[in-house]
């Protein structure tokens, strides 16, 4: 698996990614957790959500959309693996139009440690958030 380990995630740098969100709960994780981890991911079950953080370019990037889970398997957009998926969907506001939206959505593991494990190649992923967080 490709390993581009995240820097130190501390309450201010997340909670700074997701400013518009109210009551944001996230996992706490170790620096030492993180040195294994493509990205840092998690679903928040109360709000059917699901957040990614992640570095893109260099720069520190956290985007977050609704999660349905799946009741069958699929290959995740992610990783390429077959596993539990769901679909991951993202708004996305147009810059200079405040009446234009688009949509992103994909299939993608529901189990954001095992998709880690599994990515090989981080394209896909890094398309992913370039698109929603332009």
């Amino acid at each position: 698996a490709v390993c581009l380990p995240l820097a130190e995630l501390s309450d201010a740098k997340v909670k700074k990614l997701f400013r518009k969100v109210k009551k944001l709960n996230y996992p706490s994780i170790s620096a030492d957790a993180l040195a294994h981890l493509t990205y840092f991911g998690w679903n928040d079950a109360g709000s059917n959500q699901k957040f990614i953080i992640k570095e893109v370019d260099g720069q520190l990037v956290g985007i977050h959309g609704r999660f349905t889970p799946s009741s069958k398997k699929g290959i995740c957009h992610f990783c390429h693996h077959q596993r539990e998926v769901g679909l991951f969907t993202v708004e996305v506001k147009m810059k200079g139009n405040a009446m234009n939206y688009r949509t992103l959505a994909n299939y993608v593991c529901t189990d954001n440690t095992a998709c880690n494990q599994q990515i090989m190649d981080t394209a896909n992923l890094d398309d992913f958030i370039r698109y929603v967080s332009m």
